[in-house]
């Protein structure tokens, strides 16, 4: 299902196929919609994103990514579409997702994750302690996709706090 019927629409900026191995720092800032699939990206910085706060669509699928450090996503303020399936992806750190409040779609299927735990898809703003902090969570969210990954476990409260998930696949 596809929510979005007029994404034809958006300020694309396409480097699919293009052989970089890393985000590229010059990218027009006014981009809404951003593909960099089938690349040999493997790392991501955090505030790799910082300046695209019109980017709706950010589509990293096909990558060699194998961690999602904190902060990876920081500046998406608008950002809607998450693709990232078909990396290597095994580790989400905290605060991994951290500043996607706009977020409704996130894919992550065909990876190596092996576990959900209680703040994958939180934002944690204090000492790393349960007690004092200020826990954001990805309240936009209304789908997710997991399949294909090796998942073994699943904290108790994992989707805690995702007040409009409708669909977990």
């Amino acid at each position: 299902m596809w929510p979005y019927e007029d994404v034809y629409w958006l300020d694309t900026l396409l480097f699919k196929k293009s052989r970089i191995w890393k985000v590229p720092l010059n990218m027009p800032e006014t981009s809404e919609a951003i593909n960099l699939s089938g690349n040999k990206i493997s790392t991501l910085v955090s505030d790799n994103f910082m300046k695209y706060h019109k980017c709706i669509m950010l589509h990293l699928s096909s990558n060699l990514l194998q961690i999602i450090p904190a902060f990876a996503f920081r500046g998406l303020h608008n950002l809607k579409i998450l693709i990232l399936q078909k990396n290597q992806i095994h580790t989400i750190e905290h605060n991994g997702f951290a500043g996607l409040h706009s977020l409704e779609i996130l894919t992550l299927q065909q990876n190596h994750i092996k576990k959900i735990n209680t703040f994958t898809f939180a934002e944690i703003n204090g000492n790393g302690s349960k007690k004092g902090n200020s826990i954001k969570y990805l309240s936009s969210l209304i789908q997710i996709s997991l399949t294909q990954n090796k998942i073994y476990s699943i904290e108790q409260n994992a989707f805690q706090g995702l007040k409009n998930l409708k669909i977990i696949v």
